[in-house]
């Protein structure tokens, strides 16, 4: 999947997010435990570290959506536990 969003255009950029949160969601399901986002997240980081090495740019941008995208889906449930003793985030 590619997402080539110009930077100079915010908007498109949280439109790729909000579109691979989607995917994820249909790809993954659910989640029902944080360390399910820890193990995907951390996969995620992981392609990210790796084109940042490589100093691949476009692939580097390419991989920060998925990255994104997980954790806002963690912050998400997060804010739908039961156990809510968290934080708000203030804007």
């Amino acid at each position: 999947m590619s997402h080539r969003i110009p930077a100079s255009n915010p908007a498109l950029l949280y439109e790729a997010i909000a579109a691979e949160l989607e995917r994820q969601k249909v790809l993954h399901g659910p989640a029902h435990a944080e360390r399910q986002f820890t193990a995907i997240l951390g996969e995620e980081f992981g392609e990210v570290c790796g084109a940042h090495l490589e100093q691949n740019t476009a692939a580097l941008r390419i991989e920060l959506v998925p990255l994104a995208a997980t954790a806002l889906q963690w912050l998400e449930y997060l804010d739908s536990s039961p156990a809510a003793n968290q934080p708000t985030l203030s804007a």
